[in-house]
């Protein structure tokens, strides 16, 4: 389950495998995504918590077929909206592993996957044009590397939310890769490490 910030709303697995946005105070289910894989809910919320993104196949209610990964916002009154549809373009093996938001919630950085390159490549969503963009940066969740028993993490915005690191795993080592979404060029700036976070500036 996670809370958003101001501890009112939950995301949660229900029972049905639909991940679910309940407003705790109300006790009152404002909005559902469905969900074709049996896993915990990927979703997360803007550093504000008005708003959350949610991983999915399609909003509950509406007319789904077997499908791949799309990501959903809700709003706090329950408000959704698909973000993304690029399993309609990729097919029902599109897949996304984890996602974050920006500081100042104008983008969406996730890791995707498609038969395509067969492998998890770095994505950016712009939230205000919907346009997402393939940064072309791998990385594999799975590999046996010396960081096996970490999970890649999700991509880790800078405070500007003007650069990303992530951790771009192969079987034999982990790298730690820089992406300046504003100059669209990235830099490898550790090896054999995890990206864990930034730190900020007194």
């Amino acid at each position: 389950m996670g809370f958003n910030p101001k501890a009112t709303l939950a995301i949660y697995k229900n029972n049905g495998g639909n991940t679910s946005l309940l407003d705790i105070a109300q006790k009152r289910l404002l909005g559902e995504v469905r969900d074709a894989e049996q896993r915990a809910p990927i979703a997360r919320w803007t550093l504000n918590g008005n708003q959350a993104a949610i991983v999915g196949a399609a909003q509950v209610g509406e007319h789904w077929v077997e499908a791949g990964d799309n990501i959903f916002s809700v709003s706090q009154d329950g408000q959704m909206a698909q973000l993304t549809h690029l399993a309609d373009h990729f097919g029902m093996s599109f897949g996304i592993y984890s996602l974050s938001w920006s500081p100042n919630s104008r983008y969406i950085a996730f890791w995707m996957w498609y038969s395509e390159v067969n492998n998890w490549q770095l994505a950016v969503l712009d939230m205000e044009t919907k346009q997402v963009t393939d940064y072309c940066i791998e990385t594999d969740p799975y590999a046996s590397s010396g960081h096996a028993l970490l999970k890649v993490s999700a991509p880790i915005w800078s405070p500007d939310g003007q650069q990303i690191i992530v951790e771009h795993r192969t079987d034999e080592d982990g790298y730690v890769v820089l992406l300046d979404i504003t100059k669209d060029v990235a830099f490898l700036i550790a090896q054999n490490a995890v990206p864990l976070g930034w730190m900020v500036a007194p």
